[in-house]
């Protein structure tokens, strides 16, 4: 029996036959003599005119009556065969005989091959439906002149299923499920759905199968629900067996399956996921929130809503995961272990792996929350301590410690909407509150017994009047300094601030490349009052009008300054605007013979004063003027110094005294201070007649408005007043060398716990440096270190400082050597951490900036390598490690 033959094949045959030169203008088919095809058919621009002929006799009219055009090109269809036809009749056809047109040799002229690959004799339907869906043109042939299975596996994918991608993975067949082409497809492929089922499976592995399935029954809009749905329940899923099993077999029966082995079911799940790589989360389209929000339903038929935290993508994903966390965090504060702290750690990663966590705003603010709860039971973890007794060293604590604890504290008050999360963040706030509270107890009682009397120059602490001294005047000897005075920022802004300036390729610089000294604020802690101080030199009260003339007076301003005095402006001289500052402000500042300008910044001060329901902007986009300010500054080689009159606590939950003649945070002495408060009396303190009261823990107010945050008390918070040193790239000064951003090892995202011997306090003062033959800093003598070091944990250190052979090494370094103290504290540490520790746990044992870490590993090193043995090797990042059993070898120890 003949075959029939429709537009796909007579295209393919006359697309061929168009090909010769000159191209015919007959065509001889041998096929069944009747045509339902198109009358309009047309090839490379020529009309196509299909003759159905019965007989020879209607072919031999045909040729005789109708002579095709130069555009033309006649199709004979005849089921006569070539002898009936006769020689005369075949030398007017193309190629002088009928052409058969089987699927088979409609691919070859399609692919304008010769030969096709012989495994596609199993595969006729694969040919059929090539021919079917071919373009008008045909296809591209091979290069190799010869069509493989592979090959015509790939174009059928393209013409056919119309997956639009010259490599398509599972993925892309997801994707493709809900579309139009899909669609288009299923309603022309639908008689060959089960083996282009097969045929998927077999090319992508059998969750294609299922894909094809769903899409040619008309669900191709599920299949990403579905997938995503498969993600969550076959993934990483803490639940009970039987659970998990039930809502397992409900998602078989939806997707019309007996059994989803879980490698499909995976597969089906990670190319779902990986569809929607694509999708923004923060402006997802309206057929991404249909996939997103029908994979949420699907859970909450299946009864899956606690077992969706398998998902990275889900929202109801996050909110499982956010809830595990609380879990974890809940089970770390009843039982704290390093196992129950691994579990939190473990929770905060899946909370951060989840892609809304990186893309939406409101999402990232709770990835933030999550690894600040994670470095708050870091914190709880770690040895403890007593607060420290005296001011200069609770003030260092303060600034080394207490500050990134408030930072990440404040962080958490943000809120959290899952219950079992935000009733661990208020468990964790509590724990982390009442140990501050008697660190602050501590502070405040250190900070009434040293304000008694005027600071000494033998003192570790910076009183604030005392800053444009020692710290501004010097510096202008060698360079101009622009002074930036940040209103009320506290200690836990400066680090994110300082964070950003960074980033921005400013270098943090100070004497000996030590921490600078805790600036002390003037009493009450407010503007009027330590602002006043900072920028006259002296303790005074006073507003702008004094602050300019005071400045402008300054004497070791005056005398670093030159011909010109020093300029100060304030917020109604800056005008900021469209990312600009004033002219006169920014010629000022460019100006290489002003060599002091300051300018004070009110940005954070006045956001205290706002509603309490706005989240604050930190950083360098918190302060509008910061950066052109700083832009002018680095144009100029200007070095910056960033300097706060006061700190400030925020709002959470205080209560209110009422006192006549009270500040926000500070009161008249008129009666006795009660266990939360402190009595302020001496020179430092301004208003009051010389005494007054303040509150040294967070929780009390005097003044009946609610504010966002509030100064005046005597809390480490309000009293300190950040201070860093910036230069732009290409500036340098004597003695001012580099200091990293230390962090404390509990903030690092490895955490290492390390107990250092029992010691008393080192009190150390900030470096003595006069690069210019300036006053810098104090000159008082370092006070004497008292150390009682207990051992016992670790015979072998005392015992190694004592060997011969390290008496006979430990100058190996020259200048460059390292005293017993830090050798025996990085040995104590590498000790408890089996012989490796990262440059941040180091850091914090040595009381170092991170910076300084591989100097002391290096001069460490020579005396340990003896004979270049690697005793102790220093990785690139500045991990240590320690080989403990080479050690003993060499030094000849017995423990």
């Amino acid at each position: 029996m003949s075959t029939r033959v429709d537009d796909a094949v007579v295209r393919a045959i006359v697309s061929e036959a168009l090909r010769d030169d000159p191209p015919p203008r007959w065509v001889a088919l041998a096929a069944r003599p009747e045509w339902r095809g198109s009358d309009a058919l047309e090839v490379d621009s020529r009309r196509v005119e299909v003759l159905p002929c019965v007989s020879v006799l209607a072919v031999r009219e045909a040729l005789a009556t109708r002579e095709p055009s130069a555009d033309t090109v006649s199709v004979i269809l005849t089921d006569q065969g070539e002898r009936e036809l006769g020689v005369e009749v075949l030398a007017r056809v193309w190629r002088g005989r009928l052409h058969s047109p089987t699927g088979w040799e409609s691919a070859k002229h399609l692919f304008r091959v010769d030969t096709l690959d012989a495994a596609l004799a199993d595969d006729r339907w694969l040919v059929d439906l090539l021919v079917r869906v071919a373009p008008s043109r045909g296809y591209p042939p091979p290069p190799s002149g010869y069509l493989s299975r592979e090959e015509a596996w790939r174009a059928f994918l393209k013409h056919g299923l119309r997956v639009a991608t010259e490599a398509p993975t599972l993925a892309h067949l997801v994707r493709w499920a809900d579309s139009e082409d899909a669609a288009a497809a299923v309603r022309e492929l639908s008689d060959h759905a089960s083996q282009i089922s097969v045929a998927l499976g077999e090319a992508f592995g059998p969750a294609a199968s299922l894909v094809a399935r769903m899409t040619f029954a008309g669900r191709g809009g599920e299949v990403i629900a579905g997938g995503l749905a498969a993600d969550a329940l076959w993934g990483p899923v803490d639940a009970g067996e039987v659970p998990l099993t039930r809502a397992r077999t409900r998602l078989e029966g939806w997707a019309g399956q007996g059994t989803l082995p879980d490698p499909v079911a995976r597969a089906w799940g990670d190319a779902a996921v990986a569809a929607m790589a694509h999708v923004d989360l923060r402006g997802q389209d309206d057929r991404s929130l249909s996939w997103l929000e029908r994979a949420n339903e699907l859970l909450e038929e299946m009864d899956a809503v606690d077992l969706a935290s398998g998902s990275g993508v889900l929202r109801m994903g996050l909110e499982a995961r956010l809830g595990e966390l609380g879990h974890a965090i809940g089970h770390f504060l009843d039982e704290p272990s390093e196992v129950a702290l691994d579990r939190v750690e473990s929770a905060v990663a899946r909370v951060e792996d989840h892609r809304s966590v990186g893309q939406t705003g409101s999402d990232r603010v709770r990835g933030e929350q999550a690894r600040m709860a994670l470095r708050l039971c870091r914190w709880r973890h770690r040895p403890t301590s007593a607060p420290r007794p005296d001011l200069a060293s609770s003030s260092r604590a303060y600034v080394a410690d207490g500050a990134w604890v408030d930072r990440a504290r404040d962080v958490l008050h943000e809120g959290e909407s899952v219950f079992a999360l935000a009733e661990a963040y208020r468990r964790l706030i509590e724990v982390v509150d009442l140990d501050r509270r008697s660190r602050d107890l501590a502070f405040g009682a250190a900070l009434s017994e040293w304000a008694t009397v005027a600071p000494t120059s033998s003192e570790s602490l910076l009183p604030v009047e005392r800053v444009l001294e020692c710290v501004v005047a010097p510096l202008a000897q060698s360079q101009p300094v622009l002074v930036l005075v940040l209103d009320g920022l506290s200690h836990p802004e400066a680090q994110k601030l300082g964070r950003d300036l960074r980033d921005l390729g400013w270098r943090f610089r100070s004497p000996g490349g030590q921490p600078l000294p805790p600036v002390v604020a003037a009493f009450p802690t407010v503007t009027v009052v330590s602002r006043a101080s900072l920028l006259t030199g002296r303790l005074m009260q006073g507003g702008q009008a004094e602050e300019s003339a005071g400045f402008s007076a300054h004497p070791a301003l005056v005398a670093a300054s030159g011909a010109r005095s020093p300029a100060l402006f304030h917020k109604r001289d800056l005008r900021a605007s469209d990312g600009l500052i004033a002219p006169e402000v920014r010629a000022a500042v460019l100006d290489p013979d002003q060599r002091v300008v300051g300018v004070v910044v009110n940005a954070i001060d006045d956001h205290l004063d706002k509603g309490t329901q706005i989240r604050r902007v930190d950083g360098v986009a918190a302060v509008k003027p910061l950066r052109p300010l700083l832009d002018a500054a680095s144009e100029a080689g200007r070095i910056v110094v960033v300097v706060s009159d006061h700190g400030h606590i925020l709002e959470h939950d205080s209560q209110v005294r009422s006192f006549k003649g009270a500040g926000e945070r500070w009161r008249p002495a008129t009666t006795a201070p009660d266990d939360d408060e402190v009595l302020l009396e001496g020179p430092r303190v301004v208003l009051g007649e010389g005494r007054i009261v303040a509150p040294a823990v967070e929780t009390v107010r005097y003044t009946p408005v609610r504010k966002l945050g509030y100064h005046g008390g005597a809390t480490p918070q309000e009293v300190l007043c950040p201070l860093m040193v910036l230069f732009p790239g290409g500036v340098s000064v004597e003695g001012w060398e580099a200091i990293d951003d230390r962090q404390p090892g509990w903030w690092s995202d490895r955490h290492v716990e390390v107990r250092l011997p029992a010691a008393s306090l080192v009190t150390r003062v900030v470096t003595h440096v006069e690069p210019s033959g300036q006053t810098s800093f104090f000159h008082g003598e370092p006070e004497v270190a008292q150390e009682v070091e207990d051992w016992s944990a670790y015979p072998w250190i005392p015992e190694l400082l004592a060997s011969p052979l390290w008496t006979q090494r430990r100058g190996a370094g020259g200048r460059a050597s390292i005293d017993d103290d830090a050798s025996a504290r990085i040995l104590s540490v590498l000790a408890q951490t089996q012989g490796t520790a990262p440059a941040p746990v180091l850091a914090e044992a040595l009381e170092v900036p991170a910076t300084r870490v591989r100097g002391k590993l290096s001069a460490l090193q020579q005396v340990l390598n003896v004979d270049g043995y690697s005793i102790l090797k220093i990785e690139p990042d500045g991990t240590a490690r320690l080989d403990r059993a080479m050690l003993a070898t060499q030094f000849g120890l017995d423990s």
